[in-house]
Parts: C-alpha cells; sequence; structure tokens
C-alpha cells in the first residue's frame, strides 16, 4: 500500500508544475506584439510629416557649372530689405551668389557655377519679416567618363605588370547654361 501512495503524490505535484510556465510564456508573446504595434504607428507618422511641405516648393534641377539666376517680384510699398536663406541659414552675398536690386519692387539672385554640395538646398527670402518659399535647387554633377589606354606591353614589362590596362577617369565639358526662374510674392498683411 505504500507504494500506490507516492506515485499518486509525484503526479500531482507534477501537473501545476507544468501548467504554471506555460502561462506565463503565452501571456509575453501577447505583451511584445502590443509593443511592436505601437512603435510602427509612431513611425508612420513621422514619415508622413515631412512631406507636406516639399510639396509647397517648386524643384528646379540643373547641371553643375550652371548659372541659376532667381528674379524675385515682391509687391509694391516700401523698400525693404531682401534676405536670402538657403536650408534656413542667411546667404550673404559673395563671389558665387549676387543679389542685384533691380527695381523698387524687383530682386534678382543670381548663383555663378552651381556645385552640387554647396548649391543645393531650399531656398527662401524674407521680407518684412516673414519668409517665403522660393525654390528647391537640386545641382546633377557632371558625368564621369572614363578612358582605356591599351600600352604597348614593351615599353612597360620591366616596369610594372600591364595584366590590367591603365585607366584613368575625367569629367566631361558640357557647355554652361543659364536658368532664369521668376516668381511673385504674395502681398503682406501687416
Amino acid at each position: 500500500p505504500q507504494t500506490s501512495s507516492q506515485p499518486e503524490q509525484i503526479i500531482e505535484e507534477a501537473k501545476p508544475l507544468e501548467q504554471q510556465p506555460i502561462v506565463a510564456e503565452q501571456e509575453k508573446p501577447q505583451v511584445i506584439k502590443e509593443e511592436e504595434k505601437s512603435i510602427d504607428v509612431v513611425e508612420d507618422q513621422k514619415q508622413k510629416v515631412p512631406e507636406s511641405p516639399k510639396k509647397d516648393v517648386p524643384v528646379h534641377e540643373v547641371n553643375e557649372d550652371d548659372t541659376v539666376t532667381l528674379t524675385v517680384d515682391r509687391p509694391k510699398g516700401k523698400d525693404v530689405a531682401v534676405i536670402l536663406l538657403k536650408d534656413g541659414e542667411r546667404l550673404e552675398q559673395n563671389d558665387h551668389i549676387k543679389i542685384t536690386s533691380k527695381s523698387p519692387t524687383t530682386t534678382e539672385i543670381t548663383i555663378l557655377k552651381s556645385k552640387p554640395q554647396s548649391d543645393e538646398g531650399d531656398y527662401s527670402v524674407i521680407i518684412n519679416d516673414s519668409e517665403q518659399p522660393l525654390m528647391r535647387l537640386v545641382v546633377h554633377p557632371k558625368p564621369v567618363q572614363h578612358q582605356t589606354m591599351d600600352l604597348p606591353k614593351t615599353l612597360l614589362s620591366n616596369s610594372i605588370n600591364t595584366s590590367h590596362p591603365i585607366t584613368r577617369e575625367k569629367r566631361l565639358f558640357s557647355t554652361k547654361q543659364t536658368h532664369t526662374m521668376r516668381t511673385r510674392l504674395k502681398p503682406f498683411n501687416k
């Protein structure tokens, strides 16, 4: 009679131990799935926010070394200074960027020999403490041309291994172009 009671006790103790870990494992994945869903929603909201301002700004594409001229027509009124911004930072006139007042209501902005890294960006102006977008400038670099030269093996046999042809790169020269744009600014309510 003593042997029959011992196995019953072992079986009764084993059942609650097996059930407890299963319940704990089922709860953990549910919590992780809920966290992942909330992260996905936040990422979707962040991606949608920057797209709306991009649609309001016209995109103008030019080639490297092209000249870009932008004529800004201001509303009639006081002769006020035009402050040019690129990516939200003030741009000063220099040898590369010219800002010229053509009349009391017209200002001309000229970018000479545009460069991909330094001139690309969002341009806007500040007039009467109000910022208005002008354009997004995209500057395409000059294409790179690869040239291959096969040199006679007799000239180079003593100095270098000629199993690979000698190559060099050079930028193609293109005709310089001038791009002219005209924009009218909205009247200011002041």
